[in-house]
C-alpha cells in the first residue's frame, strides 16, 4: 500500500526551518487555522540575530484580539511595524552576500494591506515556499468539519484529506495514538536535526530562529538541496519501513 503523508501545524509568522522542513516532506499541509491562538507565541512572532543580538519582530494585534480562532485574529495598525520589521532585517542582514533576492520578496509582502493575521502568515509560508522550490498541497482545517476533541480533530482532518500518514514533529506526547491507529493512520516522526550555517553577528550558532536568518547567509541552491535531500532521506528511511513499525508506536 502506498503511503499518502499530511503534516498539521499552526500558521507561524516568518516560520523557523523545522516548518518549513515537515512542510517538504509532507505531500500535504494543512494549516490548522480552527484551534485557539496563544497571545507571543509564534503564531505571531519569531526571532532573528541583529547587531545587538538575537531579537524578536512580533506582530501587533488588535487589543482583546488575544482570545479567539486563529483564523479570526486581526493585525492592529496602530503604529507603522512593517516599516519597524523592514528596518530591523535590513540593518541586520544588508551585507550579508544572498540578501537582496528575498529582501525584495519581504518588502513586497509587506507592502500589502492584511486585515488578519493568517493572510500575513500564509502568505510568508507561501513566498518561502515557492524560492526554495517547494511543491505543497496547502490545505485549511477550517475547511473540515471535525470534532473538538484534540486528537480526533487531528483523525478527521487525516482521514478527510484522504492520506495515511501523519508526520509529527517532536514526541508525538500531545496525541492519543491509538485513535490514529484504528484508523489505520500511521504515525512517523519528523526527524529533524537543525542544520547549521555560517551566521552574522553571533559568536555562537544560534538555532531556532527565522529561516530567513539562514535564506540571507547561504545560497539558494543550497539550502533547496539540503531541502531535497531530507525529502528523499525521509522517503527511503521512513515511508519504505513497513507501515506496521509506525502505527504500533507506544
Amino acid at each position: 500500500m502506498s503511503i499518502k503523508t499530511v503534516c498539521i501545524h499552526q500558521p507561524n509568522f516568518l516560520p523557523w526551518i523545522g516548518l518549513i522542513h515537515k512542510i517538504c516532506i509532507s505531500e500535504n499541509y494543512i494549516v490548522l487555522d480552527n484551534v485557539m491562538f496563544t497571545r507571543d507565541q509564534f503564531q505571531q512572532r519569531n526571532s532573528i540575530n541583529t547587531m545587538n543580538g538575537q531579537t524578536r519582530l512580533s506582530v501587533p494585534i488588535t487589543k482583546g484580539d488575544g482570545v479567539g480562532l486563529i483564523k479570526n485574529i486581526e493585525i492592529s495598525e496602530h503604529f507603522d511595524w512593517r516599516k519597524k520589521h523592514l528596518e530591523t532585517i535590513y540593518y541586520s542582514y544588508k551585507k550579508s552576500k544572498y540578501f537582496n533576492e528575498f529582501y525584495e520578496r519581504l518588502e513586497q509582502i509587506y507592502s500589502q494591506n492584511y486585515k488578519k493575521l493568517i493572510h500575513l502568515n500564509v502568505n510568508i509560508i507561501n513566498h518561502i515556499l515557492d524560492y526554495l522550490n517547494v511543491d505543497a498541497n496547502i490545505l485549511f482545517a477550517s475547511d473540515v468539519v471535525t470534532r473538538a476533541d484534540k486528537t480526533l480533530r487531528l483523525v478527521d482532518l487525516c482521514e478527510a484529506t484522504g492520506v495515511n500518514a501523519y508526520i509529527y514533529g517532536g514526541t508525538a506526547d500531545y496525541i492519543v495514538k491509538e485513535k490514529f491507529i484504528e484508523k489505520g493512520i500511521s504515525l512517523i516522526p519528523q526527524g529533524f536535526i537543525h542544520p547549521s550555517y555560517d551566521q552574522m553577528h553571533a559568536d555562537q550558532f544560534t538555532s531556532n530562529l527565522s529561516i530567513v536568518d539562514w535564506i540571507f547567509q547561504r545560497p539558494k541552491s543550497e539550502i533547496i538541496a539540503y531541502l531535497d535531500l531530507e525529502k528523499e532521506k525521509f522517503k527511503s528511511e521512513k515511508l519504505k519501513t513497513n507501515n506496521t513499525q509506525y502505527t504500533s508506536l507506544v
